[in-house]
Parts: C-alpha cells; sequence; structure tokens
C-alpha cells in the first residue's frame, strides 16, 4: 500500500461482517507490517549466515575424522596385541558413528526453512521403493488419489520407514502401503511381514538413540512429521510383522479422484 509520500509499504488487511441497529457494515483493519517483514528477514538472513558457519565446520570436522580414520586403520595393521586391537576397534566404531551423525546434521540442516506443500502420498512411496529395491521382497501400494499437506522433507519419511524396516525386520518378503480415513484424520500404513517389534521397545525407536543410526532416522521421521501436525507410531505384533502408523489431522490431507 503507498503511503502519502508513495512510499510503499506492506500492510495486512482484514475484513469483519458487523451488524448494529439493524445496519450491516464491513469493518476494513489496515496494519503495517513494515516492522514484521524487516524482523522475519533479519531472521532468514542470520539462518543463512549460521547454515553457512555451519557448514564450513561440519567439512572441517568431516576432514579430520578421515584422517583420523585413516590412521586407526594403519594402526590396526600393525598391532600385535588382541587388547589393543580391541581398543582400536571400539575407537574406530566410535569415529563411524560421529561421522554418521555429522553426515545426519548435513543432509537436514534445511529441516522445517520451506513452507509446506501438497504432495501426491502414492508417488512418494513408489520412490522411497524405489531407492530400496531389495529381490526377495514384493511391494505393494494402494495411495493412489490421496495427498497430504506437509514439509517438503516429508518424501524421506517413507525413506526411513522402508529402511528401517529392512535393516531391523528380520526376514521379510512383503512390504505394503495403504490409507483409510478414520475419526481423527487419516492413517497411512507402511507394514511388512518380518520379526517385528518387542512392545517394551516401541516407543523407544521414535526418541532419537544416538547409538543407533536407524533409530535416529526414525526420529527426524517423527519431527518432519510433528512440523504439519502429523504423527506416527507403531502397532505390529511381534514375529508377526511391523505396522508403521502415520497418522494426518483433518484439512491436512485430501482425497483426488484418480
Amino acid at each position: 500500500m503507498a503511503q502519502k509520500d508513495n512510499h510503499m509499504v506492506p500492510v495486512d488487511i482484514s475484513v469483519n461482517y458487523v451488524k448494529f441497529k439493524d445496519n450491516e457494515y464491513a469493518c476494513c483493519f489496515i496494519r503495517d507490517i513494515s516492522e514484521r517483514r524487516r524482523s522475519e528477514e533479519a531472521l532468514r538472513q542470520a539462518n543463512r549466515k549460521l547454515n553457512v558457519l555451519a557448514s564450513v565446520t561440519r567439512h572441517d570436522i568431516m576432514n579430520k575424522v578421515t584422517i583420523v580414520l585413516a590412521y586407526l586403520g594403519r594402526a590396526k595393521k600393525v598391532a600385535q596385541n588382541p587388547v589393543l586391537l580391541g581398543y582400536l576397534d571400539k575407537q574406530e566404531n566410535a569415529v563411524k558413528a560421529m561421522r554418521s551423525q555429522i553426515a545426519f546434521t548435513r543432509d537436514y540442516k534445511d529441516l522445517g526453512i520451506h513452507p509446506p506443500a501438497w504432495f501426491s502420498i502414492q508417488e512418494i512411496a513408489a520412490q522411497a521403493w524405489e531407492e530400496h529395491r531389495t529381490e526377495g521382497i514384493t511391494f505393494t501400494s494402494d495411495l493412489t488419489g490421496f495427498e497430504i499437506y506437509a514439509d517438503p522433507f516429508f518424501e524421506k519419511v517413507f525413506d526411513m520407514v522402508i529402511e528401517y524396516s529392512l535393516l531391523q525386520g528380520g526376514l521379510i518378503t512383503a512390504i505394503s502401503c495403504s490409507a483409510s480415513t478414520v475419526p481423527e484424520g487419516l492413517v497411512i500404513s507402511i507394514r511388512h511381514n518380518g520379526s517385528g517389534i518387542p512392545s517394551d521397545q516401541k516407543s523407544g525407536i521414535f526418541n532419537g538413540d544416538t547409538h543407533n543410526s536407524e533409530s535416529m532416522g526414525l526420529f527426524l521421521a517423527s519431527e518432519i512429521l510433528s512440523i504439519t501436525g502429523m504423527t506416527i507410531r507403531e502397532t505390529g505384533t511381534q514375529k508377526k510383522g511391523s505396522n508403521f502408523e502415520i497418522v494426518v489431522q483433518r484439512g491436512n490431507f485430501r482425497i483426488k479422484n484418480p
């Protein structure tokens, strides 16, 4: 909106309907949001600078981690004492875990920065399976027409659930995806017929165990979903397979005719 001096300023406009003494009125409120825009831009600039700083620091640390792993590898080749070799193995495993966690922060540093959008669940499920296609396992998906409003990183959720299933699910011969509407909204199910998860471990797999990279993936999946109010749970039966359920609130999903 232009001010008296023709200087343009951003404004927020809202209109309310009011009835007073049998007369109807439309009350228009115009609010100058210049200060808010400046604050938002300052925050964006700060985030960009922090990301640059984090990227440089991460790169330097990864270089040093590579050097440490190289020297540990050489030390293991010349070490003769079994006890010393055991210590070196533990050090190497710890450094590799550190490298994995650093890579984790690199891959997901932009989480929550970009605005949510509508995504086809069928397409995302198909893409995730293409990344993890495994011989001897059949994959079926019945998600045609379902779309959800989610963070752009939502595509990683299916990827991480399928990856976790393949690594921790034991002998799996089938993975399936489906969706159904319930009173609470939409439930998206990712099932497999492997070994399943013990009841006392179900809640912990989403808590971010720093000693388990696969569990860290499920923790991140939970965080991605929470950006737009979604949740994830595991409702399978041990020794009969796992069932990861993503719960989408009403208003955050839609069904389009094929």
